[in-house]
């Protein structure tokens, strides 16, 4: 053929162009708008392709989904061989993400994401759903009330057992 030069009994000409020859161009199955010629086409679905679907990196889980011992969907199941997780593993229902939308992803949406505890003048780095309990039960400047009958005062917690230790004493 004139596309991929080459030599095809007519008979099988169509075949040829339908089925084997690989200068044809063929509409990505994962809907993103590319018309990709065979020959490219298993890299732009596992590589390229905008639409394929990622693992978010932070592992961050999908609560509106059931945990799933065996997808349907077959870039999930290629995914999770990666993994290496097995068949009988109960599977996590871990948030799958298009490749064109992970980097907006992880860096306003990931539940899991790290953020710097502000509190804290950025020492501490949390995942973002563990922020609020961080800077409320963790964080060594989260306010506090001293503990001693007759002060009320609120200070930073990694400055209350000095504080309460001095205070005793006047």
């Amino acid at each position: 053929t004139d596309k991929c030069g080459e030599t095809v009994i007519y008979d099988d000409l169509q075949t040829h162009l339908r089925d084997i020859c690989l200068h044809r161009y063929l509409p990505c199955e994962l809907n993103c708008g590319q018309q990709v010629q065979r020959k490219y086409y298993q890299n732009h679905l596992q590589n390229q392709c905008e639409n394929r679907l990622l693992l978010c990196p932070h592992r961050c889980i999908d609560s509106s989904l059931p945990a799933c011992p065996n997808p349907s969907n077959p870039q999930i199941r290629q995914l999770l061989e990666e993994l290496q997780m097995n068949d009988d593993e109960i599977i996590p229902n871990y948030r799958f993400i298009p490749a064109g939308k992970l980097t907006s992803h992880m860096k306003y949406e990931c539940d899991h994401r790290p953020v710097r505890c502000q509190q804290c003048h950025n020492e501490v780095t949390v995942p973002y759903c563990q922020l609020t309990f961080h800077q409320k039960e963790d964080c060594r400047y989260r306010i506090v009330q001293c503990r001693n009958d007759r002060c009320m005062k609120q200070l930073p917690f990694h400055e209350r057992e000095y504080h309460e230790t001095v205070s005793i004493r006047f």
